[in-house]
């Protein structure tokens, strides 16, 4: 039986929503979060997906500052470096979220 996912707070899922939330309001992280989509921006420049055509530039700099979000809380991770139950569950949560969605909001800012 397939579970179907139902939207929360305008978000795609519980787990997008809860990463956003704890991303936008909280200031220093926030703050780091609007400078990883500088620095996409930037990065773009280089690009050789850009160049080569495979992506847009605006598909570009989206694809890269949803992987730096994603690196950024597996950074934070507290139990990332373990073996346990609790790091089995917070890798299937962080794999639930939708980091392009998280992207797009800090690109419309």
């Amino acid at each position: 039986m397939e579970v179907r996912e139902e939207p929360y707070h305008g978000n795609k899922n519980f787990e997008t929503w809860s990463v956003s939330w704890w991303l936008t309001n909280d200031q220093e992280m926030c703050r780091r979060c609007r400078a990883l989509a500088i620095e996409a921006s930037h990065a773009v420049l280089d690009s050789s997906l850009v160049f080569d055509g495979i992506w847009t530039t605006a598909e570009a700099i989206r694809n890269l500052l949803a992987d730096a979000l994603r690196e950024l809380v597996g950074e934070l991770n507290p139990v990332a470096d373990q073996t346990s139950l609790f790091t089995d569950l917070m890798d299937k949560a962080l794999g639930e979220v939708d980091w392009h969605e998280i992207a797009d909001a800090f690109l419309q800012e």
